[in-house]
């Protein structure tokens, strides 16, 4: 790599460092009096444009990002670089933006040897905001977090991760072919019935009832039978120690 090559790298990366900090000055050193910015949602502005804005955002907005040189090209003192740029806007009070694309980006040599941006062409579009729900995870109350991970182990399979500052566990997740469930110690004072009641408290879709069914009834001589629903769904039910009632559906 050459110097004048990793000048301008150091240009671009210095650049970053600056909009993050907020360090306009430092931000205008890099750039020539007659530069140039064109984007997509505006007309072409030059430097004090850029400064206007950037002055009457200061202290509302923050700037994050990453800038990725795809290429550098250099002739005599002229340059042009190609990069991936994603930032992270954050008026203050509301939610982030997040914006990616290419730049192409034209830089000329000044006569003190240092390397100044004159014509920036930024094609940044906004990233879609992913507001989707995952999933959702039952939270069972429990006596003994300790006494329910052993129940949830020796007879339905799952593997725990409790969490424990001193002692007995105060919760832990249970995992399972990529389902989850999670026990909470239920609060001092807080009285916990011996039985939920009838209703269910967690309802756990499985690819084979009769196999599900087979190795809980190994372990758990009462589990009801398999009944077959109106709605489609195969089903038989379970109480775990804490009185909760896990339904187990194989659905069509």
């Amino acid at each position: 790599m050459s110097g004048d090559e990793r000048a301008i790298r150091d240009v671009i990366q210095t650049w970053v460092r600056a909009s993050a900090e907020g360090d306009l000055d430092r931000v205008l050193s890099l750039m020539s009096d007659d530069v140039i910015f064109v984007t997509a949602s505006q007309p072409p502005f030059g430097k004090e444009a850029f400064a206007a804005a950037s002055r009457a955002a200061a202290g509302r907005v923050r700037f994050e990002g990453t800038n990725e040189v795809l290429e550098v090209s250099i002739t005599g003192d002229t340059a042009y670089t190609r990069t991936r740029l994603q930032i992270t806007v954050t008026p203050q009070g509301s939610e982030p933006k997040r914006m990616s694309g290419y730049t192409m980006s034209v830089f000329r040599k000044q006569s003190d040897g240092r390397w100044l941006l004159t014509r920036d062409a930024n094609l940044l579009t906004p990233k879609p905001v992913r507001r989707g729900i995952r999933t959702t995870v039952p939270v069972l109350q429990v006596k003994s977090v300790t006494a329910s991970i052993d129940w949830y182990r020796d007879v339905l399979g799952f593997s725990a991760d409790p969490f424990s500052p001193s002692g007995e566990p105060v919760f832990a997740i249970l995992h399972r072919d990529g389902a989850e469930l999670i026990l909470q110690k239920v609060a001092a004072g807080i009285h916990v019935p011996d039985a939920i009641g009838s209703g269910m408290s967690a309802y756990i879709r499985v690819l084979d009832i009769g196999a599900i069914r087979d190795a809980v009834g190994a372990k758990v001589p009462e589990v009801g039978p398999i009944h077959q629903r109106q709605y489609g769904c195969r089903e038989f039910a379970v109480t775990d120690p804490g009185g909760h009632v896990l339904v187990f559906g194989e659905c069509q």
